[in-house]
């Protein structure tokens, strides 16, 4: 079974403060799009027979201590770039020319300008902490796109163009390891999840990924402009419903309320 370890960038210190990396003119912050990005990733990748550790962590040396520990065969890390607000397209890095590292960058790098049609910044070289102190296995560092953008960050918040780059990456990091992929869509076609985690919008996030975990870190869905319900939730056997209205599914727990603020106060007495 191959292993990988999955950075989503910037996140919760162990001072109890928060990174939130670089934030987009209309305010979206990079640790909140890593991080959708990277549990779809790790879900795609789980689904096609990975051992995957998944990390978000604002202190460096703990993202590099964790992964050295996991011994994987790859680790890579999602960000979000950010320069003047004209700056545009995609970029992946490595630490040096030559070897493994080079070749999952540029496998990555290529899905995802084919398939989003962002412009192809190429695949450059850096001496990063995530990419020097990851020892014993190949390390890349992908910025999927400028959130600093205003046109750029507009896309980060469509759950479609998420599960494209989400997808795009997942080829091209399994294809450089010489690991077969059969794409997914959300949690795998065609496959009866346990439990899924449905959530009203993308503001309901960080609630939502901790009654994930608290479920092994099971299936998470965003609801769509028209707030319809995707069939893969419906289809789950249990789905726990986080902000918004019931669904109508016949074994749903409904974590919602008036304002966000009652949504939150519902999930952390649903967690303990």
């Amino acid at each position: 079974m191959p292993r990988g370890v999955i950075n989503y960038g910037h996140g919760p210190k162990n001072d109890g403060t928060y990174d939130p990396g670089a934030v987009g003119p209309d305010g979206y912050q990079e640790a909140a799009e890593t991080c959708i990005i990277g549990t779809k990733i790790a879900q795609k990748l789980q689904n096609n027979g990975w051992d995957i550790l998944a990390i978000q962590d604002g202190d460096l040396k703990d993202i590099t201590d964790q992964a050295n520990s996991f011994k994987p065969d790859a680790f890579l890390s999602i960000h979000a770039n950010s320069a003047a607000p004209e700056a545009h397209g995609i970029e992946t890095y490595a630490l040096a020319p030559g070897g493994v590292g080079e070749k999952i960058a540029r496998e990555i790098q290529k899905e995802l300008v084919l398939a989003t049609g962002l412009t192809d910044r190429g695949v450059k070289f850096a001496n990063y902490w995530v990419l020097g102190k990851t020892i014993g296995y190949p390390a890349v560092l992908t910025e999927i796109a400028f959130i600093s953008n205003p046109v750029e960050e507009a896309l980060m918040h469509k759950d479609s163009w998420n599960e494209t780059v989400a997808e795009a990456i997942c080829k091209g990091f399994s294809r450089a390891l010489g690991v077969a992929y059969g794409e997914t869509k959300k949690d795998g076609v065609g496959k009866v999840l346990d439990v899924a985690v449905l959530l009203y919008t993308k503001e309901d996030y960080w609630s939502g990924a901790d009654v994930a975990v608290k479920n092994g870190d099971c299936a998470i869905f965003i609801r769509p402009d028209d707030h319809s319900v995707p069939k893969e939730a419906m289809s789950a056997q249990k789905l726990i419903v986080v902000g918004g209205p019931t669904t109508g599914h016949p074994n749903e727990i409904l974590l919602s309320g008036k304002t966000k603020y009652d949504t939150a106060q519902a999930v952390g007495k649903y967690l303990g």
